[in-house]
């Protein structure tokens, strides 16, 4: 099973939006309290190179363009243009872990793309359930189980260490 989340890259376990938006803020405090604003510009250019700034941005519409794409090629229709549903992806969660269930999927993408009580999600969900109580089983002999990949791939377990 898999969890759908906002499109948001990374930078050191930091969001790149983010230096756009600390840039912003500063621009405002600045506005706000013009006697900072030559003391917010000296610490800017002395704490960020510029060419971070526009990287950090061209990631952000690169990811953008990507969702773009990706769902241009889709068979079902979506809700919004894939622009508007790539655009909410991308800019439209402040938070990297925000998950987007299955309330927030149907009015990001619309009703015909979220699919409900299929054959494939009954048994996607029970391979889950076995697999969670082989979890538990390893888990109260205090040992971790894992399994990569398809049924042909790594599985095995390792005695934890807490």
């Amino acid at each position: 099973m898999s969890e759908l989340g906002p499109i948001d890259p990374q930078f050191d376990g930091l969001p790149a939006l983010g230096l756009k938006n600390s840039v912003e803020h500063l621009a405002e405090l600045a506005g706000k309290y013009p006697g900072a604003a030559e003391m917010l510009a000296t610490y800017l250019s002395k704490s960020l190179p510029l060419v971070h700034l526009g990287h950090y941005e061209r990631v952000a519409e690169s990811a953008l363009q990507y969702a773009e794409r990706l769902l241009q090629k889709r068979i079902t229709e979506l809700k919004s243009k894939p622009k508007d549903v790539a655009y909410q992806l991308v800019y439209g969660y402040k938070d990297h872990g925000f998950v987007i269930d299955q309330t927030e999927a149907t009015a990001v993408f619309g009703d015909a793309m979220i699919k409900r009580g299929t054959n494939e999600y009954a048994m996607g969900s029970s391979v889950y359930e076995w697999l969670s109580s082989i979890e538990r089983a390893f888990s109260y002999a205090h040992h971790k189980f894992y399994m990569y990949g398809s049924v042909d791939s790594e599985c095995g377990f390792y005695r934890s260490q807490d």
